[in-house]
């Protein structure tokens, strides 16, 4: 028995690695050019990653992904982890200010610069897979998926802080951490720890997918209106 939950352990995380290998590729093809057939692919390759996410999370992990309406409860978890969020990152932001370590992440705001510049297609499926797609598909990876293989009776503490250092590190520039990215990889940790805490407070992945929608949605909203304060600035 104990051997059979080993091999079976063992092909889920293999499955988990191919998911995440999955969601780097779209991620380099998105970044590859602005062209309409880039965009394109890459929407198209995250709606696939979807369905498959999906298909292999009840197929091999048989979670019941409740994908149901949310309720009063499970938007106060949502409100409290995105205020909880934004209260660490300050704390964060202020801890490396105050050891002049490098607390610059400008990763997000060139790729938004390069997409406003590009046509209006591509912008429109760069803001959708921001928004939507990859919020579904991320959170189907790191929160429905990895964290019920660390976790196969009830989601524990544990398989969240999993969760969320595996999250950090994908998004890491050479997916390696060093003092010249520490400042990045504690936002992403704190961001996918809340992502997780919504998840396993709740038990629906539905909280966690809009966690990380919000979350998305407003950063890239802020980025859009410093870059359109600092254009007053200069004109």
């Amino acid at each position: 028995m104990k051997t059979f939950n080993f091999f079976k352990t063992t092909g889920q995380l293999i499955i988990l690695i191919l998911l995440i290998v999955f969601l780097i590729l779209i991620a380099k093809i998105e970044l590859i050019s602005d062209s309409i057939l880039n965009s394109f692919v890459a929407l198209v390759l995250y709606v696939l990653g979807i369905i498959l996410s999906v298909f292999l999370i009840r197929k091999f992990l048989k979670v019941d992904l409740t994908f149901s309406r949310l309720n009063r409860f499970d938007w106060k978890v949502i409100v409290q982890n995105y205020i909880s969020q934004i209260i660490l990152i300050s704390f964060i932001f202020g801890l490396m200010m105050l050891f002049k370590l490098n607390g610059a992440n400008v990763n997000q705001k060139n790729i938004v610069t390069e997409f406003l510049g590009s046509n209006p297609f591509s912008l429109f499926c760069f803001i959708f897979t921001t928004v939507v797609l990859a919020p579904i598909f991320e959170e189907l990876v790191f929160r429905a998926f990895l964290m019920n293989v660390f976790s196969r009776k009830s989601l524990t503490i544990t398989s969240s802080v999993i969760s969320a250092t595996a999250f950090s590190f994908l998004h890491l520039p050479g997916y390696f951490i060093s003092l010249d990215n520490l400042y990045p990889f504690l936002i992403y940790f704190v961001i996918g720890l809340s992502f997780a805490t919504a998840y396993r407070q709740t038990k629906k992945i539905s909280a966690s997918i809009v966690l990380h929608g919000m979350n998305n949605l407003f950063s890239t909203g802020l980025i859009l209106f410093t870059m359109w304060l600092e254009h007053l600035a200069s004109a």
